[in-house]
């Protein structure tokens, strides 16, 4: 795995090594709607496909509850 100036933060590699685990971005939960409102006008293009929402198939949440301080959560911001 290569991190650039963009994980001089913890929280930041953190995220990294989730995805090096298989973790995908808790936004992209099959249940979010319950938990959050996406704002699709202020998503970069760029970023749009951290966004999308995955099916209980591509993403098990094996049962745990909806974090918000999860390091896999985009800010609100």
């Amino acid at each position: 795995m290569m991190l650039g100036y963009g994980c001089a933060y913890t929280y930041m590699t953190a995220h990294e090594i989730g995805h090096a685990l298989g973790f995908m971005h808790t936004v992209q939960r099959h249940d979010r709607d319950e938990f959050i409102t996406i704002n699709k006008n202020a998503i970069t293009s760029s970023y749009y496909g951290d966004f999308l929402k995955l099916s209980p198939q591509q993403n098990d949440n094996f049962g745990l509850p909806y974090d918000y301080g999860d390091i896999m959560h985009y800010p609100a911001d």
